[in-house]
């Protein structure tokens, strides 16, 4: 079974990195993906949807220290899916994107410093998480009936 997804979008927090108890580090930032369109009636139209980010461990330390608000990033993850029960009893779901290693990677697109618009050139900084990583090559998957 596979479990990817993979995302082009802006920053729209800046990461917050967590230390737990047990020294482990989690960082956790918004990304916002949109999709723009011209509708029949010819108004410009745009929709955005917000992505929860995670990653885990050294990949945090990087978040936390290259990623802020307004980065251009691509990344590629899995989805998780949690359920919680709130204080009120009220059952509550979470749907997040694990974008650190071995699950995904973050490449950043724009110029540390400069805007989120900006297109990616030869001086530009990119953080590239996925080192190591197998590549997987769905030409080997069987064909699905």
């Amino acid at each position: 079974m596979i479990n990817k997804v993979i995302l082009i979008g802006n920053v729209g927090t800046d990461p917050e990195v967590r230390t737990f108890d047990s020294g482990r580090k989690k960082a956790r930032f918004a990304l916002a993906t949109s999709k723009r369109w011209t509708s029949k009636d010819g108004e410009d139209r745009e929709e955005t949807q917000w992505h929860n980010i995670e990653c885990w461990g050294r990949d945090a330390d990087y978040v936390g220290e290259f990623i802020s608000k307004g980065a251009r990033l691509y990344i590629e993850g899995k989805i998780e899916y949690r359920t919680f029960e709130k204080d009120d009893g009220q059952k509550s779901y979470f749907t997040s994107i694990n974008a650190g290693w071995p699950d995904g990677s973050i490449k950043i697109l724009n110029k540390k410093g400069g805007n989120a618009g900006e297109a990616k050139s030869d001086d530009s900084d990119e953080i590239d998480l996925s080192k190591d990583i197998p590549t997987v090559d769905f030409g080997d998957l069987p064909p699905v009936d």
